[in-house]
């Protein structure tokens, strides 16, 4: 996942982790650790990131 168009996405979007959790239904622990780089988001996850923030998921697999 490229953890820098995630940030610019929700910076973009007025968006923190709790109101990314609270759209995606994804944990606000999981979200974290993704943001801090402990973990990486499965497939279904990724989905629901690019559905929240309506871009192909190909966008958020991209390398800078």
């Amino acid at each position: 996942m490229n953890l820098q168009k995630v940030k610019q996405l929700m910076k973009e979007q007025n968006m923190t982790a709790y109101t990314l959790s609270k759209k995606t239904g994804i944990s606000q622990a999981a979200i974290g650790q993704w943001l801090n780089g402990k973990n990486g988001a499965s497939v279904t996850s990724l989905q629901k990131l690019a559905d929240c923030f309506e871009v192909p998921i190909n966008e958020l697999l991209e390398n800078e």
